[in-house]
């Protein structure tokens, strides 16, 4: 009989598989024949079923990005304008003084944001990680 997680030949009456340790089909079960299950086509990895597909996640980081990336640019802009002399971005910056510290304070926020969507995505992911099931070195 053949493992179905790994695909390792076992004995047809092994309970479990001797190269990953799952539990055998038809283990147990006294009298009928255990079923064969032929071991999946050479470089085919079956996936395992009980892992968490973390799909859902990525709405989470592009949105994230998305409110990255506005300070990003505007920090860009204002930091080229001081260091590269460009006079216009220096006028645009003592004619509109308040508006700038206030587009300062909007894209901090929208960092903050950014920054606990990117640790709830990171909470997901090591959470969906540790659900995998975790097989035991064979010996």
């Amino acid at each position: 009989m053949y493992c179905e997680k790994c695909g390792k030949k076992n004995d047809d009456h092994a309970k479990h598989c001797e190269g990953c340790g799952a539990a055998l089909p038809g283990a147990g079960t006294a009298g009928a024949p255990a079923p064969v299950v032929a071991p999946p086509p050479a470089g085919v990895v079956a996936a395992a079923p009980d892992v968490a597909p973390l799909g859902h996640l990525a709405p989470l980081v592009v949105v994230a990005l998305l409110l990255y990336l506005p300070r990003s640019l505007w920090v860009l802009f204002l930091q080229a304008g001081q260091t590269l002399e460009i006079e216009w971005i220096q006028k645009f910056m003592r004619e509109h003084t308040k508006g700038v510290d206030q587009a300062f304070l909007l894209f901090n926020v929208l960092e903050l944001v950014s920054f606990i969507l990117i640790i709830t995505t990171l909470f997901c992911i090591v959470g969906a990680r540790r659900r995998e099931p975790q097989t035991p070195n064979p010996r």
